[in-house]
């Protein structure tokens, strides 16, 4: 990240509880803190309360580089480059259609190729969206049917009854 910020690259880190905890444990904190105010290109902020201002956010990156599952997911449907900051991932239907790479966190130079390769990468933009339309809606449908149907703690027997 340091280097991308000191090459120019414009940087966003919506830094979570977890990322907090780990700038103290290994010495970061003060470091982040004076690379934000050293330079205009990188924006350090807490998490945000909003989870529409996220979206809003990635919705205009040209790169997402994350170690969250659900972004993985995310960044497929609205066409941004992810690079997932993982040994492996569980959305590995993101990677096998070409939007998400994985960047083992083993050494910073390679992440940072990872990245910039992702970042100039059109054709990753262009990766067909995998997870469907109206997903949401579906999902709040299913969970809808369920409890009209009755108690959705029922036991297996119970529900292979219906």
């Amino acid at each position: 990240m340091k280097s991308l910020i000191e090459d120019g690259r414009k940087v966003l880190l919506i830094s979570m509880i977890q990322t907090e905890a780990a700038f103290k444990r290994f010495g970061l904190e003060e470091g982040v803190k004076a690379l934000a105010k050293k330079h205009k290109n990188f924006v350090y902020s807490p998490v945000w309360a909003e989870y529409v201002d996220v979206v809003t956010a990635m919705s205009k990156a040209a790169v997402c580089a994350t170690d969250s599952g659900s972004m993985q997911e995310e960044m497929n449907v609205m066409g941004i480059p992810c690079v997932t900051l993982r040994f492996g991932s569980d959305r590995s239907e993101s990677i096998l259609c070409g939007g998400n790479i994985i960047a083992p966190p083993v050494d910073a130079a390679l992440i940072k190729k990872i990245i910039e390769f992702a970042w100039d990468n059109q054709q990753m933009r262009k990766v067909p969206k995998i997870y469907g339309k109206d997903v949401s809606k579906k999902c709040i449908d299913a969970v809808e049917k369920v409890l009209k149907e009755g108690d959705p703690f029922r036991t297996e027997e119970d529900r292979l009854k219906l």
